[in-house]
């Protein structure tokens, strides 16, 4: 098996960046670990976090000089004699910092002087190290003098980095203390206490020790703890911090990566000295082993978006071997607990500008970049986008699964006291058994469309080895960032930036000069217009991981030539506005020159959409979880509803609304009130039947009585396969909307994916149509569909056999639809199903026959959702959009490299094993981690005893080749959702919009919202149900496409047009209120149902 690191990493010549060696820069500073019996990972696992870089400018000639940590040696100070040559100081200065495990270095001017000092943070595990922090002040004449118990700031306790920031606007720095606990042994304990009704849920009060976070204010330049008064108390193993406004409101907010079982804290500032954590509700999931993290604009729309490093490998050979938590019995508890949805990968969080953020990281492409410490976001090649860079690499592989229970179970078993220097002299005999090898660095191209590709070699900085702490400048002060990078046991990379020689594209710098108390201004706010476009960035100097950048606005502009407006917020609530300004110089802005105020208002949205009552009604699943019975399905069968129906049930001009109910959970019919009200009508015909999963339904006269009757669908996975419980029903109205169940079904024990109405036959009376779902613990062998005809008095008959006999085989179905697509006057049947293409049956001499080559569909298979038929460019005939399962997983697809799952009895237990494959590199590999597959397959474990052996493994190298071809086979070679656009009968494809690739595509609806003539589309979704390793699908708003006078769509989020539809949507469907006014209801799967009223409409 190939290493997907064995690669030609020499950069081009044209590379962004040049890598200066040591012999040219003087920069020669290594951190080197010397680990020891009194200081080894052994001790204290957190000593290969490694150490930061500090941008600093000692003397004040403005030139950016170069602090490094040194973990266990000496620090290194190195001034900036200009044309990247550099003089190391650090003994004369007095900032060697011998003594303790450094970690991070914050760079500010504590006592208001016009000089920047050092602070530095220590941390340790007891055994006598120092902990306290230092505080290097600056002599002004390159020397400094340790003063941190003189200004209040010499804290105790294990600290990873400090973060400076006014969090109350008073015009002085505080500080913010990221801190862990020492007890290592209890990383994945969960803190439960007990609740009224019998459950458990996580403890979150706290008690006031050394180990939490602190939050020191600053008090005319003398600094207090306050932060137990600020609810600020915390007992994670917190790695990063990140001070920014997270709602707009002014005031800096704190966002804190947690490493192991504590989930990440979203820390709303108060306004009044306190703090609240209110995570749950605004990140819908988070990283499970936070690290470093870092935030900007990366879509340029105005608003801070943030980013959380974890420890998912690209490299599937490292992602299979290491240890994971990504297991049902450890992450759906962790959920009932509390502790959120922690996915491994890291996270991505866009801002949605209501205060709610959204995960886009899988979408985005920068979801696994293994082990990675430190993030920086800027506009490295001024193309007017962030772009991203990612040090990595961990020193040991301390989580390889062969090393944690083979190695070091084989030495805990010979040493069950733990190993010490008598029973193992030599330290490294032990650590040299946990595997070592170096990682790649990331860099990113912002692509300006939500996603972001490989730039690392192209731009000269995929080089392998231990990098941690990172920053940027612009150490020649030629306009461009430069970057630096602390390694282990390497020499520190110094890399030069070639954006602006290279005409790469226009910038602006902005200096900033504040109050005594904050001189760089940090917290502010700065916003360019230009060009139509907005460029938006906010200050801060603890970024990277452990690090501080130079404290200056940087912003690459493309071929921006004239900055048409510039408006600089500064912290205190003053604003400099300034227009026409020209481009490529640094400006110095004072706040002596800004006036009262704050940033103008973005454009004000312009929503059509507004929120209004829904009928009265909560899905609520019950407890089955599928991977309980099937560890290898890729996601949950279980919970496909709730469904919408509507009609006019009782005559009196409205239409009413039915929702279908959850096992165990009884559907209900609201009657429509005049003014747009619903009432529910009597539960006892639902209630009787609520052990059934609805999972379609539709209004229909089946009776021929003159009035609307229902039909629901019974579906989902809960029951055993050919149980009553998957039994469809019938209820016929009396005509005032009273519904009694009623007979006429023929005894149908299969599940149902969808239910359509038609009159196939046009004989006056409409049909059912029943798409099957998958075979209950047989995933992913669907069920039989059903074509059933109506004598006319509602009495069905089952005719799929002798009328649509291939219909029978559809798939897993979960969309059916009618449409006339080719102009015949007659609708077609159009199917979503997963593991297929979109389907079209045409009915023709008496029967219904799979047409889906005719109209060039038959070669995109995919997980579709939904599928909906509207003549979306106007010209007369019936366009596609196919909801499909969207860019924001792991799964990627296409021709080249599909996924494809096998289905077989491998074990011939009598059990359906489902195996799903991906292609990399040229070999089809498994996607299931070896522990999930052994539980399923235990013959796998005796196969491959060692975690190493099974991630070298391909498909074939686990199964033999004759069970891979008796296997049912399928293939998946598109995830996107896809437009169709209808060219005489025959479909051209082509991917939605990055906006409409976030999540999963259950729901659309089309209509003209705009009122200009045009069909319009609205589509919403998210899937919580996943597979483990997998991971939430949740960022998902709710979207509109409005069609143009020309091709294609413009996306209009849910903050401009109102449509907050950003549960986990299923269904939508429209209708009218007595005032005419269109309203659309959206269902949501363990959820309330939404209402949104179209204004104008």
């Amino acid at each position: 098996m190939p290493d997907m690191h064995e690669q030609d990493l020499t950069p081009p010549a044209d590379a962004l960046f040049k890598k200066l060696p040591a012999s040219e820069t003087g920069v020669d500073f290594k951190n080197t670990l010397q680990e020891d019996w009194n200081i080894n990972y052994v001790l204290y696992p957190y000593l290969y976090n490694s150490g930061g870089v500090g941008v600093i400018d000692v003397n004040n000639d403005g030139m950016q000089d170069l602090f490094f940590t040194s973990t266990v040696g000496s620090c290194k100070l190195y001034l900036n004699k200009g044309g990247f040559h550099f003089e190391e100081i650090a003994s004369k200065a007095g900032v060697e910092a011998k003594e303790g495990i450094k970690t991070g270095i914050s760079v500010a001017d504590v006592n208001g002087d016009g000089w920047q000092d050092i602070y530095l943070c220590r941390t340790g595990f007891g055994n006598g190290i120092p902990m306290r922090k230092l505080l290097f002040i600056n002599n002004k004449d390159n020397t400094f003098t340790e003063k941190a118990h003189e200004y209040g700031l010499d804290a105790d306790g294990p600290t990873t980095s400090a973060t400076f920031f006014d969090y109350d606007l008073d015009g002085d720095l505080d500080v913010f203390l990221v801190n862990h606990p020492v007890d290592f042994a209890s990383v994945n304990n969960v803190d439960l206490k007990p609740n009224a009704d019998g459950t458990v849920s996580r403890n979150t009060s706290r008690e006031d020790t050394p180990e939490s976070n602190r939050l020191l204010r600053n008090d005319k330049f003398v600094f207090h703890d306050v932060t137990v008064g600020a609810g600020l108390l915390d007992v994670g193993f917190s790695l990063s911090a990140i001070a920014t406004d997270v709602n707009e409101d002014g005031y800096p907010d704190l966002i804190v990566g947690n490493d192991y079982v504590e989930p990440d804290g979203v820390y709303i500032n108060n306004k009044n000295g306190t703090f609240t954590d209110r995570q749950p509700s605004v990140i819908r999931h988070m990283s499970s082993n936070s690290m470093g993290s870092d935030a900007a604009d990366i879509n340029n729309d105005g608003l801070t978006d943030f980013f959380v490093l974890d420890m998912l490998s690209e490299d599937f050979k490292v992602q299979k071997a290491r240890a994971s938590n990504a297991r049902p019995e450890y992450y759906f508890p962790m959920i009932q607990y509390g502790y959120g949805h922690q996915e491994i990968r890291n996270s991505m969080q866009l801002n949605n500008g209501n205060g709610t953020y959204s995960e886009i990281g899988c979408l985005a492409g920068i979801f696994q970049t293994d082990w990675s410490w430190g993030c920086l976001f800027d506009d490295f090649d001024h193309d007017g986008f962030q772009d991203l860079f990612v040090t990595n690499g961990i020193y040991r592989d301390i989580n390889n699964a062969d090393y944690i229970n083979f190695t070091s179970d084989s030495i805990n078993k010979l040493h069950p006291d733990g190993i010490d220097a008598q029973n193992m002299p030599d330290i490294n005999s032990f650590l040299n058994l946990i595997p070592q090898f170096k990682l790649l660095n990331y860099a990113y191209r912002n692509k300006g469309d939500l996603t972001f590709e490989n730039a690392s070699v192209k731009w000269g900085l995929a080089a392998k080895t231990y990098s941690n702490g990172l920053a940027y400048a612009d150490l020649d002060t030629d306009g461009d960032m430069d970057l630096v990078v602390n390694n282990i046991g390497d020499e520190a990379f110094v890399y030069k930036n070639t954006a602006v020689e290279a005409k790469k594209g226009n910038w602006l710098q902005i200096k900033l000069k504040g109050t005594p108390g904050n001189g760089s201004a940090l917290g502010a706010k700065a916003r360019i217009t230009a060009g139509g476009q907005i460029f938006y960035k906010e200050l801060q100097t603890a970024r990277g991981f452990m690090s501080s950048v130079e404290p200056i606005l940087h912003f690459g502009l493309g071929a921006v030539n004239k900055i048409d407006r510039l408006e600089v917020q500064f912290p205190e609530g003053k604003v400099l506005v300034q227009e026409n300004v020209p481009v490529n110089q640094r400006l110095i802005l004072s706040v002596e020159q800004a006036k009262p105020g704050k940033l103008s208002p973005l454009t004000p949205p312009q929503t059509f959409m507004t929120e209004v009552a829904a009928p009265a009604f909560k899905h609520t699943e019950d407890a089955f979880l599928d991977f309980n019975r099937e560890s290898l399905i890729p996601w949950r069968m279980s919970i496909p509803g709730p469904h919408l129906a509507t009609a006019d049930v009782n005559g009196d001009g409205l239409e009413d609304v039915f929702v279908g109910g959850a096992t165990k959970q009884a559907g209900a019919l609201f009657l429509q009130k005049p003014g747009g009200a619903f009432s529910p009508t009597s539960a006892g015909t639902w209630e009787t039947d609520k052990d059934f999963e609805d999972v379609g339904c539709v209004f229909a006269d089946i009776d021929l009585d003159g009035d609307q009757d229902l039909v629901v669908a019974s579906g989902g996975n809960t029951a055993a396969a050919n149980s009553t419980a998957y039994q469809s029903r019938i209820y016929k109205n009396d005509g005032k909307g009273n519904f009694t169940r009623s007979g006429g079904l023929p005894s149908l024990r299969d599940p149902v994916g969808a239910i359509s109405v038609r009159d196939y036959a046009s004989d006056g009376d409409p049909d059912l149509f029943l798409g099957g779902w998958c075979v209950p613990g047989s995933y992913p062998i669907s069920a039989a569909g059903f074509v059933l005809n109506n004598d006319g008095k509602g009495n069905f008959t089952d005719v799929t056999a002798t009328v649509a006999p291939a219909f029978a085989k559809a798939g897993i179905v979960y969309d059916l639809q009618w449409s006339d697509l080719n102009g015949d006057k007659q609708p077609e049947l159009i199917i979503a199903a997963e593991w297929m293409p979109i389907q079209v049956f045409e009915y023709k001499n008496g029967q219904f026959q799979d047409a889906t080559g005719n109209y060039g569909l038959e070669n995109l298979k995919g997980f579709w959702r939904s599928v909906l038929a509207a003549d979306f460019d106007g010209d007369g005939d019936m366009d596609l959009i196919g909801g499909n399962f969207g860019l924001n997983s792991r799964y990627r697809a296409s021709d080249a490299e599909p996924l494809r799952m096998y289905a077989k009895d491998f074990d011939k237990n009598g059990s359906m094993d489902a195996i799903m494959t991906e292609m990399q590199y040229g070999h089809e590999l498994t996607m299931a981690y070896r522990d999930i597959l052994v539980k399923q397959l235990p013959f796998v474990k005796k196969k491959f005893l060692r975690y190493t052996n099974y991630s070298n493994a391909t498909v074939t190298d686990i199964f033999a080749a004759s069970d891979l071809k008796e296997a049912t086979q399928f293939s998946c070679n598109e995830v996107r959702s896809m437009y169709f656009e209808n060219q005489g009968g025959k479909f051209i494809a082509s991917p939605l919009p990055n906006e409409a690739q976030t999540s999963p595509i259950y729901a659309q609806l089309a209509l003209d919202l705009n009122q200009d003539g045009r069909v319009d589309w609205m589509g919403a979704g998210n899937d919580l149900g996943q597979q483990v390793e997998t991971g939430s699908i949740d960022a998902g708003n709710g979207l509109i496409l409005m069609s143009g006078p020309s091709k294609g769509f413009k996306p209009v989020n849910a903050r401009n047009s109102g449509f907050w539809a950003n549960r986990q949507a299923r269904r939508m469907v429209s209708l009218k209120s007595s005032d005419g006014t269109v309203r659309v209801l959206v269902s949501n799967n363990n959820g309330p149902i939404q209402c949104f009223s179209v204004k104008g409409r």
